[in-house]
């Protein structure tokens, strides 16, 4: 008998609504309620996006107000924008693997950034954060903009729409003492905030079947 494979449990569990559904909760305290209505979510994950807080109080056997109490205290603002995450999940849940016996590193590649873009489109359900962010960013002056080595295209670009709307904007791109001497003089000028961009290494392994691709 033919034991699963590794790429056998992963596809699984992208194509599984429930798991995608339990990470939305993983490494969250919980209260002993909270954690009866994530079972509950879980339990009827092909249905839960299409439950309203009350048909969830009443499955989960706790109050109505406990459901919106249990969105809140994940992050979002109210229950519907918990349940358009659990709308994501559900879809990126119902997205079929490629045969990952035909696949090859540059869709392994594609394939890491799409499960990034929907990851950011599950936190933009509650755009609370970002607003927040903008705001804070849109008041320094100067406003700081920090880009490193391969990140540092990313800051230019930035920087000259950023320049478009606000009065003074600068951009580093030089580590080491540098780094530090322009920051306090950003900070000495009264800047008091700081966008930096970074671009996450790939692993030794990827960058080697990328060679071998080649």
């Amino acid at each position: 008998m033919n034991q699963p494979s590794d790429a056998d449990s992963v596809a699984g569990a992208q194509q599984d609504p429930a798991a995608n559904i339990r990470t939305l909760f993983d490494g969250r305290r919980l209260t002993p309620v909270q954690r009866r209505i994530a079972r509950c979510l879980i339990q009827h994950a092909s249905e839960a996006d299409g439950l309203s807080s009350a048909q969830v109080g009443e499955l989960a056997a706790v109050s109505q107000p406990s459901v919106v109490r249990f969105a809140t205290a994940l992050g979002y603002q109210g229950y519907p924008e918990l349940r358009r995450a659990i709308r994501v999940a559900i879809r990126t849940a119902g997205i079929a693997p490629a045969d990952t016996d035909q696949r090859n590193a540059y869709q392994d590649a594609v394939a890491a950034e799409a499960k990034n873009l929907r990851s950011l489109e599950a936190r933009l359900s509650d755009p609370g954060e970002l607003l927040r962010a903008g705001t804070l960013a849109s008041r320094s002056r100067p406003l700081m903009v920090v880009g490193l080595r391969a990140s540092a295209p990313l800051a230019s670009y930035f920087a000259y729409f950023a320049a478009k709307v606000l009065a003074e904007v600068r951009i580093i791109d030089q580590a080491g003492t540098r780094l530090l001497d322009l920051l306090d003089q950003g900070r000495t000028a009264g800047a008091t905030a700081l966008v930096a961009f970074d671009l996450p290494r790939w692993h030794s392994a990827r960058q080697e079947r990328l060679a071998t691709a080649s």
